[in-house]
């Protein structure tokens, strides 16, 4: 599962967002998440309950020239390496029973994908 930038219109949204992604991923069968984060992500994850595990700053002289120039300011707010570790997260979990409500789950498998588990 790959998460891009969780962009809303307003920080209450995103903040739901933040704390259905890692009930999401558990259901999904995940163990933990590899992200990179900002400081104030950081923080947003730390108020949420959400546990982040900082392997170490991202990089940026790892991108090229051009890959780099792209980014802008992005790596100026010194972004970690890290995982969230879901067994970890038993408290966001009971606090989300109840609260997130799926009316019309859609799920679509690729046939690859199909076959791939029923071992063709």
């Amino acid at each position: 599962m790959e998460v891009g930038a969780l962009a809303t219109r307003r920080a209450s949204v995103g903040r739901e967002l933040i704390r259905a992604t890692p009930i999401i991923a558990w259901c999904l069968g995940m163990e933990y998440i590899l992200c990179t984060v900002t400081r104030s992500l950081i923080t947003t994850l730390d108020r949420t309950g959400i546990s982040f595990v900082p392997f170490g700053p991202a990089d940026p002289r790892r991108l090229s020239p051009d890959e780099a120039a792209r980014w802008g300011t992005y790596y100026d707010q010194e972004p970690q390496v890290g995982v969230i570790p879901l067994n970890a997260l038993d408290r966001l979990f009971s606090d989300a029973t109840g609260r997130y409500s799926v009316t019309d789950l859609q799920l679509s498998i690729s046939a690859m994908e199909v076959a791939g588990h029923a071992g063709h």
